[in-house]
């Protein structure tokens, strides 16, 4: 045998498009080709992955739709409760908080109490989860 008989790129078991098909070869290829067994059907665990990953999303979105639907409803605006000596009222954000003759003290969420002096004019700038900003004129 020559080196270039003994190239796998010219064998036609290891390349079939190297050469013209070997009469042998195919005739072993046709007459095999009735003992091969016929296609496996999808196999029952790949059928009932798919109904339980199915099954498991349904059961997500419902769990969230139903968390949704029973929070309890938030203020759009959020707000902090002021008192003076008047009452207690909302502080909302962007009001004007001008305090009179006496003090006022305001409960922030997350943050504790304000304190305000007589004659002081504070306004709510911004009221995040994370940020608490006020502008204030004295």
């Amino acid at each position: 045998m020559t080196p270039n008989e003994l190239d796998p790129a010219n064998d036609p078991l290891w390349n079939p498009a190297s050469s013209e098909p070997d009469p042998f070869l195919s005739g072993l290829e046709s007459s095999l080709s009735t003992l091969r067994p016929p296609p496996a059907p999808p196999s029952l665990a790949r059928i009932h992955a798919r109904k339980l990953g199915a099954a498991g999303m349904g059961l997500l979105a419902a769990g969230l739709a139903l968390a949704f639907l029973l929070s309890p409803p938030r203020d759009p605006v959020p707000s902090w409760m002021v008192r003076t000596a008047s009452g207690d009222s909302p502080w909302k954000l962007g009001d004007w908080l001008d305090v009179g003759g006496s003090a006022a003290r305001a409960d922030v969420p997350r943050l504790g109490r304000l304190e305000f002096s007589p004659g002081s004019r504070v306004r709510l700038i911004a009221s995040a989860p994370d940020e608490e900003s006020l502008l204030a004129l004295l």
